[in-house]
Formats: structure tokens, sequence, C-alpha cells
């Protein structure tokens, strides 16, 4: 469920999403809401707030999601995720060097200067940015590097298994549904596994 936010400027697209994200919250409440703001903004910021209860996305609203940063790559000027989701926080810094724009990213106990940051001038956010990011940065850095070295030793093995994985549905969808297009059939699937992938981790260590 996506849920608008109050009290932002007239240029911030602010939302919070809970439980399931599903294609029809993107097409019903965030796609018309961004359409609108449009009509009256050259440039906006987005405010995303994932809350606790956020459980994933469906494979629909993953593709809703990326048509519609296709539609407007240059128009945005500043986003914030506000998630405690890590695979949402490590994608977003990961891709934040391809976006045009700024994007800063906050745990939700960060909610009230992930909202002051995006409300900021662009010379105020960006020097908190880069000092909040800096900061995280080191205390993160020595449990990555251990984590990344043994990740590194076990990668051609991860790669393999979901690399037959993928396979493995390739080839069912292409008996099952032939018609469909190879490259759209990959996407699919690549997105199944990634909102696998999140349920997983929503779940928890056994």
């Amino acid at each position: 469920m996506i849920t608008p936010l109050s009290g932002f400027p007239d240029n911030t697209i602010a939302i919070a999403g809970s439980g399931r994200i599903t294609a029809e919250d993107y097409e019903t409440q965030l796609i018309p809401l961004v359409e609108q703001a449009f009509e009256t903004h050259g440039k906006l910021r987005l405010y995303y707030q994932l809350e606790s209860e956020f459980s994933g996305f469906e494979a629909g609203a993953m593709w809703d999601d990326f048509k519609l940063g296709v539609a407007h790559f240059g128009d945005w000027e500043r986003v914030a995720v506000v998630t405690d989701v890590d695979w949402i926080r490590r994608a977003a810094k990961a891709f934040a060097f391809l976006m045009p724009c700024e994007v800063g990213t906050f745990d939700l106990n960060q909610a009230a200067a992930a909202r002051q940051w995006i409300c900021a001038t662009s010379a105020n956010a960006s020097s908190s940015s880069v000092a909040s990011t800096h900061e995280a940065v080191l205390e993160e850095v020595e449990f990555e590097e251990l984590v990344r070295e043994e990740l590194q030793r076990r990668r051609s093995g991860i790669a393999s298994d979901t690399r037959h994985l993928v396979e493995k549905h390739q080839a069912i969808l292409a008996s099952e549904m032939p018609e469909i297009r190879p490259q759209l059939a990959d996407a699919l699937i690549l997105v199944e596994v990634r909102t696998v992938l999140d349920q997983i981790e929503m779940q928890g260590p056994p």
C-alpha cells in the first residue's frame, strides 16, 4: 500500500509504503500524483519512506517503478529513501551515481533528518548528506570488508547456483509460454528472484 504524506513543499512527492506494494498502488496512487505534480513543476523531489510493515514489491510494481523512473529520469532534483530494509538502502547507494540528482538514504529512525534534507537548499543538503554518509561508511566499512572477502570466496558457487535456477525457469517458461519474448521472460524471472530474496531477508535468519 502507498500512502501520500503531508507537510512537504509543493515540489516534493512524499509517500509511505507499507505491506505489499502492488502495481495497482503505483497506477492509482503514485503515478497520477507524480504526473499531476510535473504539470506545474519542471523539477520534483521524492521522499520515499518504507515503513516497518513493508513486506516487498510485486513484480508489476517494480516494472511500474522502472517505467516511471525512466519517463522522468532527468526531472528529479533530489530523492530521499527512508527504510530499514538493508537491500533497498544498499541498492539506493549503489545506483546513486547513475542518477542525475542527489540521492540520500536514511534509516527509519532518521526520518526527521530525511525530511529536513529533502526540504533543504542544495548547498545545505549536500553538506549534511556528505557528513552523514561519511559517518555511516566509517561505521560499516570494517565489517563490510570482512563480509566481502568471505563472499568473494563463495562467489563462484553462488553465481553457479543462481545461474542454474534462472536457466531452469527459462526452460519452463519457454515450454509453457513459447509466445513470450526471451528478453521479457528473463526480466520477469530476475524480478521474481529479487522478490523472493526480499522475502527471505524480511523473514530474518533461521
